[in-house]
């Protein structure tokens, strides 16, 4: 009981460092791991320290030891998912959230990351079909990424006729 208490204390004060110095929170994170190994949250911050850091083959890593130390927790998942998408990993980002959707099919959130990363693999089909069946989180943030990609798969599609004109000229 009392590692649990003291992993959880580590936690709360790399919580405080993450926004303003990240790097400590980072350590102490890390040195949190290395003594509360069995301590799921811990990497689980550190997974999303690391993504603040866009360091994103750390932030994976660490968020499947995570995922692998409490297999059931569909938050878990859910994060990585989240994660995978801001590296722009959509693939593995569908897989994980899928994931977390067969742990909890009514978390509102997990669906709404899935049609994101459907939307940012480019499978606007499935990403139409989740946002017809599911209603969209409440999100604001989560929308905002949706605007985004869209807005940048239209700037892509603009820029690919403009050069089809070009060519075609």
């Amino acid at each position: 009981m009392i590692n649990l208490f003291m992993a959880f204390w580590r936690l709360r004060i790399a919580q405080v460092y993450l926004n303003k110095k990240p790097d400590k929170a980072i350590a102490i994170l890390e040195k949190g791991i290395v003594k509360y190994p069995g301590y799921s949250f811990l990497f689980l911050h550190l997974g999303l320290a690391y993504a603040q850091k866009e360091n994103w083959d750390k932030a994976e890593y660490h968020l499947q030891q995570a995922c692998n130390l409490d297999p059931s927790n569909p938050v878990f998942d859910l994060f990585m998912g989240k994660v995978l998408i801001d590296g722009e990993r959509y693939e593995k980002a569908i897989l994980k959230l899928l994931e977390s959707i067969e742990k909890d099919q009514n978390n509102q959130l997990s669906w709404s990351y899935l049609a994101l990363a459907y939307l940012g693999d480019g499978d606007n089909q499935k990403f139409n079909e989740i946002v017809q069946k599911k209603p969209l989180s409440e999100n604001h943030e989560l929308q905002i990424r949706m605007i985004l990609l869209l807005e940048k798969q239209i700037r892509n599609w603009n820029s690919y006729e403009l050069q089809s004109l070009t060519v075609s000229e």
